[in-house]
């Protein structure tokens, strides 16, 4: 059962995001609840950051094995060759973004990389530029 929720629920559910748990006040007396239904609250709370985990893996698979048209060549390119900028939602390949990269560093640019899509000016982060 658990695995299950670990690997399917969102599928099931035909999430393609995240779940969002939201706990409402006042509580309900517990004698209105079906107790074949509701578990202590601390179980719940613990499966959460599987299902978030599991659901950030799926993400990242998904791109993986998607193709992009690269927004600087225009190419059609396999999400393994891909760099998705988490900032703006901008994929752009690795290729067009290495040499972007170099581009600016060469400039004297090397704390300010933006994201190379036409009016975007959001930073890349260091760790996607590595």
């Amino acid at each position: 059962w658990q695995q299950f929720l670990i690997s399917e629920t969102l599928k099931v559910l035909q999430f393609s995001d995240k779940i969002i748990v939201e706990f409402q006040n006042p509580v309900p007396p517990l004698n209105d609840w079906d107790s074949r239904a509701i578990q202590e609250m601390e179980h719940a709370l613990l499966i959460l950051p599987s299902l978030i985990e599991y659901n950030e893996y799926r993400k990242e698979e998904e791109f993986k094995s998607s193709r992009f048209t690269c927004e600087i060549c225009f190419l059609s390119v396999a999400g393994t060759e891909c760099v998705h900028l988490r900032e703006c939602e901008h994929i752009h390949c690795r290729e067009c973004m290495k040499a972007h990269v170099m581009s600016k560093i060469s400039d004297g640019n090397v704390t300010k990389v933006d994201c190379p899509a036409s009016e975007c000016s959001k930073l890349i982060p260091p760790d996607t530029i590595r």
